[in-house]
């Protein structure tokens, strides 16, 4: 059976995402994105079918036809479907703004395709939680960072 491009390229980008490390910045100061990236995680994503069968969508085989990083980056985008308003309303956004914050986030790589968010910013707003609440370990310890 042939392989799927699709989780082939997602895969390769996240084994590789500390390239994007400096995306980080754009977090620690900017509202709309930290919110856009939370959001992120509420919405649930899809690959795009092919074609349909009763109704329902039927996957085939995705070969991307690009060797480019960022052709490859944004072929993986194209490939994905998801619900923009939910995303608009747990972002906090009005629809039209919707676009404008998630070209950022998908330009910075802080988001994927998956609905997943990088691990480095996962990082950071779990340190930003533990800063602002007592946050105990899974002992019941508080933690003392």
């Amino acid at each position: 059976m042939e392989n799927d491009d699709y989780d082939v390229i997602l895969g390769e980008f996240k084994k590789n995402q500390d390239e994007h490390v400096e995306s980080l910045l754009t977090v620690i100061d900017d509202d709309d994105l930290r919110n856009g990236v939370i959001a992120w995680q509420s919405v649930r994503c899809n690959r795009i079918g092919i074609g349909e069968r009763n109704g329902k969508d039927v996957v085939g085989i995705l070969k991307c036809p690009y060797d480019n990083h960022t052709d490859k980056w944004n072929w993986l985008w194209n490939q994905t479907k998801f619900d923009y308003g939910k995303f608009a309303i747990v972002a906090g956004l009005k629809e039209h703004e919707v676009h404008a914050l998630l070209t950022r986030l998908i330009g910075l790589r802080l988001i994927f395709p998956d609905g997943t968010i990088a691990t480095m910013v996962k990082a950071y707003l779990r340190g930003l939680l533990k800063k602002k609440l007592p946050i105990s370990d899974s002992k019941g310890k508080e933690s003392k960072e």
